[in-house]
């Protein structure tokens, strides 16, 4: 069943290539801050099609528009994923600055990781439960999200958050493996042929490689990751 998921939310993010340039356009200029939220909102949109639509149903990826409706929905996200992993950060935050105790600062970023694993998956039932239910207060009905989690099955739920966090970091490092090889490639051949005759001809061919990187990382991969994230989060919601 979880295989299945991650294979139809990796089928389902592959749809439709337009969304993902859209929603690239505004990862590549989330540094303004703005866009995350319209980010989070589609991301929304999309959780919000998975937990009412079925594995390999024939869904199709939300449209882009009502951007006012899509702001607030990704307003909602964001307040909902702070609210539930401010505490782990605080943690982290008053260990690093307020302690010079290595043995303190080690049991700190400990409990921190801890408790933001089980807080974020956490909230990624939480979020589907305000999708199903159209009600901001939905995202902390605890008793509700319990019953979700144990309906799943805690030890099925965690494989799904690791796994889900697995692919994702496999694409990731695909994508810069590639891009890196690309980079040997062209320095192999023009060391062979004399092109690259100085550093500052290798660095400067680096730096477009990194250049590169960012930018399909910010037009392609994040969009595509975040479409399928959102997909697996609201087909898994499904499974309870």
């Amino acid at each position: 069943m979880i295989l299945d998921i991650y294979k139809d939310s990796l089928e389902y993010a592959s749809k439709d290539f337009d969304s993902i340039l859209k929603l690239g356009i505004f990862t590549l200029f989330s540094f303004i801050l703005i866009p995350i939220f319209f980010i989070e909102g589609y991301s929304y949109r999309v959780i919000k099609v998975a937990t009412n639509g079925m594995i390999n149903g024939d869904e199709p990826l939300p449209k882009f528009g009502n951007w006012k409706d899509m702001f607030i929905d990704g307003l909602k996200v964001i307040v909902v994923k702070l609210i539930y992993l401010i505490v782990p950060v605080v943690i982290f935050y008053l260990a690093s600055e307020f302690t010079n105790n290595i043995g303190v600062k080690i049991l700190a970023v400990i409990i921190s990781v801890i408790l933001f694993i089980v807080l974020d998956m956490f909230s990624m039932v939480a979020i589907p439960n305000m999708a199903q239910n159209d009600s901001f207060k939905s995202a902390f009905d605890f008793e509700g999200i319990f019953n979700t989690l144990s309906s799943i099955g805690w030890l099925r739920y965690f494989g799904f958050y690791i796994g889900l966090r697995i692919i994702e970091g496999v694409i990731e490092l695909i994508v810069f493996v590639v891009l890196l090889l690309i980079f040997l490639i062209f320095l192999g051949v023009g060391s062979i042929s004399g092109i690259f005759a100085s550093i500052d001809t290798v660095s400067v061919i680096g730096l477009v490689i990194i250049l590169l990187f960012v930018l399909f990382n910010s037009l392609v991969v994040q969009p595509f990751l975040t479409i399928f994230d959102s997909r697996s989060i609201g087909l898994v919601y499904n499974i309870r």
